[in-house]
């Protein structure tokens, strides 16, 4: 989806707090052919609300105006089982998978 609101002229703003997905997101768009839109990437975690309010008041509505469609992408995959899995995993999963956007 992110390759064709490129070739549509629309500004992709990702946000995402782990570097490596950084420059995996932007090795994935690099060579879009007729596209015409511009790619900003924030660091931001997701699961901590005041940063994501901080980051869309002071970076994206401040560089970029006003978001006319939000697309949330994000989530986190616990690849182990329930039981091995700690309760602070547990709520980072459910503040990044359901609350992120919010």
């Amino acid at each position: 989806m992110a390759k064709l609101l490129m070739v549509k002229g629309v500004t992709l703003i990702i946000l995402d707090e782990q570097e490596a997905k950084f420059k995996a997101a932007l090795s994935s768009l690099e060579g879009v052919e007729n596209a015409t839109s511009k790619v900003d990437i924030i660091k931001c975690n997701l699961a901590d609300s005041r940063e994501v309010e901080r980051v869309f008041r002071d970076e994206v509505t401040a560089k970029h105006g006003r978001v006319q469609v939000l697309i949330n992408n994000a989530a986190i995959a616990l690849l182990k089982p329930f039981t091995a899995t700690s309760f602070e995993e547990h709520c980072h999963s459910v503040q990044v998978n359901q609350l992120a956007y919010v």
